[in-house]
């Protein structure tokens, strides 16, 4: 007799790590309420593939957010801080399996200074919708930042921070991605990814006297 081994219905492929890859930028000096950057690096087409890209934006007043926006023609979901003192900071995602670049949108509630999106490319996701954020917006000066995640095992976050003046930016368990300026003179822009931590806690912070901040973080898995 030739025995035959059925797995169980638990046993089944493994799944796949989650791969994390920086695409493209874009980013405006001008002022306005709709920013569009087109042929925006998406990176190599993949099936399930999500497009997340950090936002960031100096406003000339408070109460200004991120409402829409769109990746390769594709509505993206919107992650909003809520506004700083004179900040934007705001997540935008959306699955967009076809394309190597395309043209990468968004809307503010009311005008701002200028704007810039940062983007990375996600694949083998379990679920393409975020399970866990932290929303920061300071309406007034002088505050530091804390956020924190737990994250769940084979996670994978995303951070973005935006502050009008000097501060210090630090992050727990994720990697810096980039460090920029939005108008030369103190509006500073930072994010971060860490992929496939055992389970624990993603956290970031702008230390310092600065005024006007703003973050997010977002976790998948």
């Amino acid at each position: 007799m030739v025995a035959f081994f059925c797995p169980p219905p638990f046993m089944g492929a493994a799944a796949k790590p989650i791969e994390v890859t920086e695409v493209g930028t874009g980013n405006s000096g001008s002022s306005g309420t709709t920013y569009n950057f087109a042929s925006v690096s998406f990176g190599a087409a993949t099936p399930g593939r999500l497009l997340i890209f950090a936002v960031h934006a100096e406003a000339s007043s408070s109460n200004r957010s991120l409402v829409s926006g769109t990746i390769g023609g594709v509505t993206a979901t919107i992650v909003d801080s809520g506004g700083g003192l004179d900040t934007v900071c705001g997540f935008m995602y959306a699955v967009v399996p076809t394309g190597t670049s395309g043209a990468v949108s968004f809307t503010f509630s009311n005008s701002v200074a200028r704007a810039e999106a940062w983007g990375w490319q996600v694949l083998n996701l379990q679920n393409p919708a975020h399970y866990d954020q932290s929303l920061y917006a300071n309406g007034s000066s002088g505050s530091s930042i804390a956020q924190s995640i737990t994250a769940l095992e084979g996670s994978v976050a995303f951070s973005a921070l935006t502050t009008s003046s000097s501060g210090t930016f630090t992050f727990n368990n994720m990697v810096r991605r980039y460090t920029a300026s939005l108008n030369g003179t103190g509006t500073g822009a930072a994010g971060a990814m860490v992929s496939e931590i055992p389970a624990g806690t993603f956290s970031n912070t702008i230390s310092g006297s600065g005024a006007g901040r703003s973050a997010v973080l977002v976790a998948f898995r």
